[in-house]
């Protein structure tokens, strides 16, 4: 979707000063890109938990499955407020999409 994603949400770093900042679509924001790549990992992770194993076990480890999200140091409260968004967005993807199949 966009690459180095990443520094949009950190653009002051001394990295992002240097690199060009890639451009999102007019539709997508910085929560979309995270949501979306929050549920991007869930989704192949399950997949390849059901690959290697079956759906069983996926089922029983997904019920209590823990998130860990990681940041810079001195990120603020805005940049966390983010990630969090994202993270409650990704889910509502996922929701969806399992409802789906």
């Amino acid at each position: 979707m966009s690459y180095r994603f990443k520094l949009l949400l950190f653009p002051e770093s001394d990295v992002a000063q240097r690199v060009p900042l890639p451009k999102l679509p007019k539709y997508k924001s910085i929560v979309d890109v995270y949501s979306d790549f929050y549920a991007f990992l869930l989704l192949a992770t399950s997949t390849e938990v059901r690959k290697a194993y079956d759906d069983t076990t996926w089922r029983t480890l997904s019920e209590n499955l823990d998130f860990i999200l990681t940041h810079p140091r001195g990120w603020g409260l805005e940049k966390h407020e983010i990630m969090r968004k994202a993270a409650v967005a990704a889910k509502r993807v996922i929701s969806s999409l399992v409802s789906v199949c």
